[in-house]
């Protein structure tokens, strides 16, 4: 949700996008449970082969997207100018300015917070009710 304050005008849409990956997450254990059915895999065998296939999409996110010099190189070369390096920050001083941000706006986190928290806990109420 940390997305909202970088795209304020698409608040509906960030909202959506990331109510909708929590509803993909939630296919996953029943990907699982009829890849056991289907296969007649032990969830042990069936969890190694979903391991294997993370790793294999790791592997191919690392060969395929370009590092930070070919990026660079790219948007220069596009742009047709040196493209400034971005400020270095120490953590503590990202952790600071994050905190000023939230301190700022307190309330209205807080409410987020306790809107989120009710929204999921009740989601996961209702599904150990149906079971």
């Amino acid at each position: 949700m940390a997305m909202i304050w970088h795209f304020p005008d698409l608040q509906t849409f960030v909202s959506a996008l990331a109510g909708s990956a929590m509803s993909a997450a939630a296919l996953v254990p029943l990907l699982l449970s009829a890849l056991v059915h289907l296969t007649r895999w032990s969830l042990s065998a069936v969890m190694w082969a979903w391991l294997a296939l993370v790793v294999l999409a790791g592997f191919c996110c690392h060969y395929t997207v370009p590092s930070l010099v070919e990026y660079r190189a790219k948007a220069e070369s596009v742009l047709g100018t040196a493209v400034p390096l971005s400020a270095r920050s120490s953590l503590w001083q990202m952790l600071l300015e994050g905190h000023a941000v939230l301190w700022r706006h307190w309330l209205l986190h807080a409410l987020a917070v306790i809107a989120f928290g009710v929204a999921l806990g009740w989601g996961m109420l209702y599904s150990s009710l149906l079971g």
